[in-house]
């Protein structure tokens, strides 16, 4: 078959499954992985599907309906180049197989799109924001609901007053999240009273819990106090204040620099 049939056999199993592997168009034309990673990145550039590591998914879903250029617009924000850094170093400590949390905020959401080119995730998270990402990057997610918020009308999230109902069962390797302030005395605070409820039961779900910090975050208090710095296990962060290795010293917390 030509280029013609290949890309329109791969626009049809995309349609009926939401996800394709390389392998599989090679071993459906008898054609050269090579091959079959052009037709997709052919595809991917005419924004008829969406890339993904070792393979493509599409680009809308039903339960989701979103235009092709859908994702949220972080790159005007002012912190947008030092959280997508962040980001980028979080993703390090991920690795395939990993169940994980993802919390709420911009950074985390930017953290989902890095998420793309794992093939084997399972995504616990209240991060409405993310959840089409995820989705179209073929993760396994699963949405503590709830009624939807937000506190900086850019990214949204979901919380249950008792998140205990569906958290008791949920346990994840790994907690990624982000916070409204860090600060020597008042600890972890946030300015949404719902983000309290799940917060306060990740040290019950996860082996790790990561924060991610940006400059502009520490010396900072939000309205809710959230947590104590005792059940962080990293802070991954663009930069560090005076005073803040000896806390993370004192309280056994690991520390990553962008």
């Amino acid at each position: 078959m030509n280029n013609y049939d290949r890309s329109k056999w791969i626009q049809e199993q995309l349609k009926e499954n939401g996800r394709i592997l390389i392998q599989d168009i090679a071993s459906e034309f008898n054609t050269s992985l090579v091959t079959a990673r052009k037709d997709l990145d052919c595809l991917a550039q005419k924004g008829l599907i969406k890339r993904i590591r070792g393979g493509a998914v599409s680009v809308s879903d039903h339960m989701f309906p979103q235009s092709n250029n859908s994702s949220i617009s972080f790159e005007h924000h002012p912190l947008y180049k030092v959280r997508i850094q962040i980001a980028k170093q979080a993703v390090k400590n991920i690795n395939e197989g990993d169940t994980i949390f993802l919390g709420s905020g911009m950074t985390c959401t930017l953290l989902a799109r890095e998420l793309a080119f794992f093939d084997n995730l399972t995504v616990v998270t209240n991060n409405v924001s993310a959840i089409q990402d995820l989705i179209n990057s073929g993760k396994k997610v699963v949405i503590v609901g709830g009624e939807i918020t937000t506190v900086d009308h850019l990214t949204y999230f979901s919380c249950f007053n008792n998140p205990d109902q569906q958290m008791d069962n949920i346990h994840v390797y790994k907690a990624f999240t982000s916070c409204t302030g860090f600060d020597k005395n008042a600890g972890i605070t946030v300015d949404a009273l719902a983000s309290t409820y799940i917060y306060k039961c990740i040290p019950n779900i996860t082996r790790e819990w990561y924060m991610m910090v940006d400059h502009k975050k520490f010396d900072r208090i939000g309205i809710y106090p959230l947590s104590s710095f005792d059940p962080i296990d990293c802070v991954i962060s663009n930069d560090l204040p005076d005073g803040y290795r000896e806390i993370f010293r004192d309280h056994n917390i690991k520390l990553q620099l962008t």
